[in-house]
């Protein structure tokens, strides 16, 4: 088992490091993909809200 880790004698795999291996730049990627999603979807409403507001033009 060479990817364990030995943390204060409890062996952990690793999908669960404990919370002091996470690294700096893991906890803004984190901030910067959770604060994306809001403004996505955010943009994602308004534009549909003013194709909505503009109505049919095409007059099919």
């Amino acid at each position: 088992m060479g990817n364990t880790i030995n943390i204060s004698g409890s062996i952990l795999p690793p999908p669960f490091y404990s919370f002091k291996e996470i690294k700096m730049i893991e906890v803004f990627l984190f901030g910067i993909v959770l604060g994306l999603i809001p403004i996505t979807l955010a943009g994602l409403f308004v534009t549909a809200y003013l194709q909505y507001r503009r109505g049919d033009q095409l007059e099919l």
